[in-house]
């Protein structure tokens, strides 16, 4: 590879302390373990700093999944709940056209 690889590890903030109470902590001991091995070749960024690093990207387009029973969204999406699927949808496309729009807006810009 033309740069160091970056391995991303999301986590689901519903898991800590709802799910999996020691989390938070088996995460910090990985960090501390990591760091006091003197010999270790990993450094620990955020996907923003290896962006800025790294500007030009192969972009990637993970298959839709889940955690949930059967590896799909049967959890989440039934009689009770549908409905809000395409306000959901509809409010996504709208907030990828403003981000395009104004895309010299401030982080926290509270928009128009």
């Amino acid at each position: 590879m033309d740069r160091p690889p970056i391995v991303v590890c999301p986590y689901d903030a519903e898991l800590f302390g709802h799910w999996w109470f020691e989390g938070p902590q088996f995460i910090e001991n990985i960090f501390r373990q990591i760091h006091a091995w003197a010999s270790c070749p990993l450094d620990f960024i955020t996907p923003s700093d290896y962006l800025e690093m790294f500007q030009r990207n192969q972009p990637a387009v993970p298959c839709l999944s889940s955690w949930g029973n059967n590896g799909y969204h049967e959890v989440w999406l039934d009689r009770c709940n549908h409905w809000i699927y395409r306000h959901l949808h509809h409010a996504g496309e709208r907030m990828i056209q403003l981000a395009n729009k104004y895309k010299k807006a401030p982080p926290w810009w509270p928009g128009p």
